[in-house]
């Protein structure tokens, strides 16, 4: 028999956020019988699923490129890859810090005010208002600069009651806060600014924060949860009672002060490390009624070192989490604004010096690094060894928005107390620690029966090359959907799909998923067959290459 040799080659990009952009080819030699099944690439336009796949910037299918006599290509939009080399580094968010305050207080009065002049632009106001009884308070000002104020929180307990404002000021500010009732009332001011904020997200995505609580006791607290290290608690609290509140342990106190029966505080103290449950608490030498208000300030990424470069590093080397210590991937800016949807996949090849894992955290964050979004809660990785591995963990289900000049940030930290006193990641040839995105590419090959009889047909696995390298990939077709060859942590789990009908003048559509965890080229090609079942079958070969 004779086999003609035209081929085609389709070429699809996709993510793979550390290594380099995913290639795959696929070349087609023609059966015997050049009429009885045609190979085409899928339309670009086509809504061969209800949902179109977009995973990182920019993919949503792919485009076509003009095709010659024997060669077509078919592409992917891509987004930006990195070299994870330069992109590991500690962390170290700026930690929030008290500039300036004030306080102040007033007696059966309708309005209330005090200065506040900051040393810096780019501060954060925080008031804090302590009531004696349930009044609300009707407005908040300020004289010099207009800023914006928001109310944060309020609480009472019927006897007293407290309330939190805010405002950003982008230039130094001098000027006097201004709070106005609705009627006469007995109350405290306290404003401070805060400096080293998150310009973008003051609070982040604290899981309880603000948090509240009330009582009668000599001791006022509440607890809080934050979802990441180096945040500045803030608490405030209203009591009635004839005491001064003194700070809890780990804080210090902002201001604190009396006026008659009614007592107030205010406290900050930083946080290096997110916890589950962490109390915020005053204690006076009495019993006293009281509301407690707990908040958590973020602060602003440090700015890293961003390497753009796609190509795979040529040397090796490691960085070693100490015991509290973090550390982040970091991607480049996004060229426009993106939705990334799905599971990322963590990638690290590292050791540790007690076997146990790390914590991570996934953000969205501007063009200056400020904290946009957290991607879920927390999470961990898999159990890292205490010899160097290849440690894979599939990260929980997001949806982030990061916009345009944005990154996509991957915190790890070392949690202080854990069975590890360090952890080392590494990267380099065949080491590339860092975060990856399943690069999906669905529909880019059709197989269609031009025929007017049914066939059945197989896929199956001719040869391969360096599976070892990819740690999870997919092939398969649809519809329905029907896998042909799955690779997990580097090898083969399934290498053919079952016999199915291609009927008479029907298609079934070619896609792949590919995770891999380091540099280098696996290779595929696979078998297609297909024949009436009683008789001769005709065969294809598709070579699939991922980079």
């Amino acid at each position: 028999m004779t086999t003609k040799n035209r081929s085609w080659t389709v070429k699809a990009k996709s993510l793979v956020w550390f290594l380099v952009i995913t290639t795959f080819i696929l070349t087609q030699i023609y059966p015997i019988d050049a009429s009885v099944i045609s190979i085409n690439y899928a339309s670009s336009t086509g809504t061969i699923r209800n949902q179109p796949i977009k995973l990182g910037e920019g993919i949503a299918g792919q485009s076509l490129v003009s095709a010659t006599e024997d060669y077509a290509t078919v592409s992917v939009s891509s987004g930006t890859s990195f070299n994870v080399n330069t992109n590991i580094a500690s962390i170290a968010p700026t930690m929030p810090s008290i500039d300036v305050s004030n306080k102040a207080s007033f007696n059966n009065a309708n309005q209330g005010s005090l200065t506040l002049s900051t040393t810096t632009a780019n501060e954060l106001l925080y008031l804090t208002i302590h009531i004696d009884g349930t009044n609300t308070v009707d407005s908040v000002s300020n004289t010099g600069t207009a800023l914006t104020w928001t109310q944060r929180e309020r609480i009472t307990n019927s006897i007293v009651s407290t309330e939190i404002w805010y405002a950003y000021s982008t230039v130094q500010f001098t000027g006097n806060v201004v709070v106005n009732f609705p009627g006469k009332t007995t109350f405290a001011l306290t404003t401070f600014g805060i400096k080293n904020v998150n310009s973008e997200k003051f609070f982040g995505d604290s899981i309880n924060v603000p948090a509240i609580g009330s009582g009668n006791s000599a001791l006022q607290s509440t607890s809080l949860s934050t979802t990441l290290n180096n945040v500045l608690l803030i608490g405030s609290v209203t009591t009635k009672g004839n005491q001064i509140p003194t700070a809890g342990t780990g804080y210090n106190i902002i201001q604190s002060g009396r006026q008659g029966q009614l007592g107030f505080a205010t406290e900050a103290g930083p946080l290096t490390t997110a916890v589950d449950s962490y109390l915020v608490s005053f204690s006076t030498t009495s019993t006293v009624d009281y509301v407690i208000i707990g908040d958590a300030i973020w602060g602003q990424l440090t700015n890293p070192s961003v390497n753009t470069d796609s190509s795979l590093p040529v040397t090796q080397g490691s960085t070693i989490l100490q015991d509290g210590e973090a550390s982040y991937f970091v991607s480049p800016a996004y060229s426009s604004a993106s939705n990334i949807i799905g599971s990322l996949q963590l990638n690290l090849w590292t050791s540790a010096s007690a076997t146990d894992s790390l914590e991570v955290y996934v953000l969205a964050t501007d063009s200056n690094y400020n904290i946009l979004q957290s991607g879920f809660g927390k999470t961990y990785t898999g159990t890292v060894p205490t010899n160097m591995d290849l440690v894979n963990t599939a990260l929980p289900a997001m949806n982030l928005n990061i916009p345009s000049g944005g990154h996509l940030v991957v915190v790890i930290i070392n949690t202080e107390g854990g069975s590890a006193a360090t952890f080392t990641i590494h990267w380099g040839v065949n080491e590339l620690s860092g975060m990856s995105m399943p690069g999906l590419s669905d529909y880019i090959l059709s197989i269609t029966n031009i025929a007017a009889t049914d066939y059945q047909a197989t896929i199956s696995l001719y040869s391969s090359i360096m599976e070892n390298r990819l740690s999870d990939m997919s092939i398969y077709f649809y519809s329905p959907e029907t896998t042909c060859l799955v690779v997990e942590d580097g090898s083969f789990i399934q290498t053919s799909s079952p016999s199915f009908t291609l009927a008479a003048g029907s298609s079934v559509y070619l896609a792949i998923d590919a995770v891999s965890s380091f540099g280098g080229q696996s290779i595929f090609m696979l078998l297609l067959e297909y024949g009436s079942g009683s008789g001769p079958f005709a065969v294809e070969f598709i070579e699939i290459i991922v980079n």
